[in-house]
């Protein structure tokens, strides 16, 4: 093999002091093009200065987010640089398992379009594996132990993180695929558009990558604002799958509406009543996951994942 086979992704802000261990974690061969796009970060700047300073000699890539900003701009800007024919997204405080890249170039040379990985996470201030990862991780384990079309389906269009999946840059050029420039949520679209214009895919039962958990990330604050932007992809990836799916595949999914519903009871009981109208008007299909058996039965699945 000559030439950059894989391009891996960045999107940085205010994470200088983490960066290093992801870089650190990829090896620096003439295969890989790493780019770092930095989003505007205001913090840690000596940190992130220092990462330039050593690894610009060897071959990193530092760019500036061109799109305003937002962690979707940053990947977009991203991909703008990539030159690899085979793109893997990471963000700036994880990082890659030591065998990564010897699990991930099995596939260079396959005929797939999008190979899914597994994952794990720590909490960085007890050390101690987190639940990060536990959601990807379901409908992974799901389908390797039950390779059947639904679960293929939930895996598909429920697995929205794009890191550790390894995706043929094709398919961005081709169907002109790009991630949303919004504030929460911005990988969602872009996963629903990549699957749906795939049919050759792969599940690998490899844990190629490192979620990391601490105080302060973006997952863990939960405002109104943000969630309505949530609930605005939501809606949308809703009437995208309903428009370009089979029906039969269409009927399989879940949209997961009881947990939807739950997270609006922190902002009153009128936001959840607004909330299940909006529902009803966009025509998701709610009642059969609003019924205590459909619950008991996710509740308890997730349960035992979280045992494993």
């Amino acid at each position: 093999m000559s030439g950059i086979k894989l391009s891996i992704i960045i999107p940085h802000y205010n994470s200088g002091d983490l960066l290093n261990k992801l870089l650190s974690s990829i090896p620096q061969i003439s295969q890989i093009q790493i780019i770092v796009v930095d989003d505007h970060s205001n913090e840690k700047l000596v940190e992130l200065a220092k990462c330039k300073s050593e690894y610009e000699c060897r071959n990193v890539e530092f760019y500036v987010n061109e799109c305003g900003k937002s962690a979707g701009g940053a990947r977009n800007t991203g991909l703008k640089y990539a030159k690899g024919e085979w793109i893997l997204f990471a963000d700036a405080d994880d990082y890659f398992l030591a065998d990564f890249y010897d699990n991930v170039q099995l596939f260079f040379d396959k005929e797939y379009d999008l190979v899914f990985f597994r994952s794990t996470s720590i909490d960085l201030v007890t050390g101690k594996v987190s639940d990060r990862h536990l959601n990807s991780e379901l409908y992974i384990q799901n389908y390797l132990e039950t390779p059947d079309k639904k679960n293929l389906l939930q895996l598909k269009y429920n697995y929205f993180s794009p890191c550790a999946k390894l995706v043929r840059k094709e398919l961005f050029l081709k169907y002109g695929i790009k991630f949303d420039e919004v504030l929460v949520a911005n990988d969602v679209m872009c996963s629903i558009k990549l699957a749906v214009h795939t049919k050759r895919i792969f599940v690998s039962d490899k844990i190629i990558y490192c979620i990391t958990k601490q105080p302060g990330t973006l997952t863990q604050f939960v405002t109104e604002e943000r969630y309505d932007a949530r609930m605005e992809v939501y809606y949308r990836r809703h009437r995208y799958l309903r428009e370009n799916l089979p029906k039969e595949e269409y009927k399989l999914l879940s949209f997961y509406t009881s947990y939807r519903l739950q997270q609006a009871f922190p902002f009153g009981i009128v936001k959840v009543f607004k909330v299940f109208c909006r529902m009803i008007c966009e025509g998701v299909p709610f009642w059969r996951e609003l019924s205590p058996c459909y619950i008991f039965k996710a509740v308890n699945n997730y349960r035992k994942q979280l045992k494993k």
